[in-house]
């Protein structure tokens, strides 16, 4: 009985639930670079991304890079990155630095010949407070993959923080990688009310 009175006060106190609604969804058909989320309303607390994506580059993997309404200056972004990867690569780690991009919120697989066909990333990325002008907005991400052709084996894993060194409103972000992303590579946004 305590526990529904607690949610029963709770509701009386006007908390709100969460909510979380699709914005956009695009699946590209063609080899594309840049892969644009635009006209963001500023309805909502937070964004996150769904990212399934896969690169046209030779290699078994790729980092494209997440820019925020259109800036590109060398310090426009703080990031701190935290990598593992398996047993064959053996090697993990972390860094951080002023960057003109934020690199590796996404890690996805590449089109080279130790990828198997059809074989795609996952990526999430939150994006925190995006219309708050008093303090920065900042991009959280969770990326990763398992690859398996022949004789190359990678699997990742990153967690990647990253802050957009402006107090504006978020209403554009840019998706890059050169030469492209592969057809079928699909990005989600979704807002998010109702979180603190």
């Amino acid at each position: 009985m305590p526990i529904l009175g607690t949610i029963a006060s709770s509701t009386q106190q006007g908390l709100s639930t969460s909510s979380f609604e699709s914005i956009s969804s695009t699946e590209i058909t063609s080899i594309t670079t840049t892969i644009s989320l635009t006209s963001i309303p500023s309805t909502y607390k937070h964004l996150r991304i769904h990212a399934i994506t896969r690169i046209d580059a030779n290699g078994p993997s790729g980092a494209p890079t997440v820019r925020a309404n259109n800036y590109s200056g060398a310090s426009d972004y703080l990031q701190y990155i935290l990598v593992t990867q398996d047993q064959n690569n053996s090697a993990s780690g972390a860094f951080s630095g002023l960057a003109d991009a934020m690199y590796f919120p996404i890690h996805t697989v590449a089109n080279g010949s130790m990828v198997q066909a059809d074989y795609f990333s996952s990526s999430i990325i939150e994006i925190l407070d995006y219309t708050n002008t008093n303090k920065f907005p900042v991009f959280r991400s969770q990326t990763g993959f398992w690859n398996q052709a022949g004789s190359g084996t990678e699997s990742q894993s990153r967690l990647n923080t990253s802050v957009f060194l402006k107090k504006e409103a978020i209403n554009r972000i840019d998706i890059i990688h050169t030469p492209g992303f592969m057809p079928k590579t699909r990005i989600d946004l979704y807002g998010i009310n109702g979180l603190s």
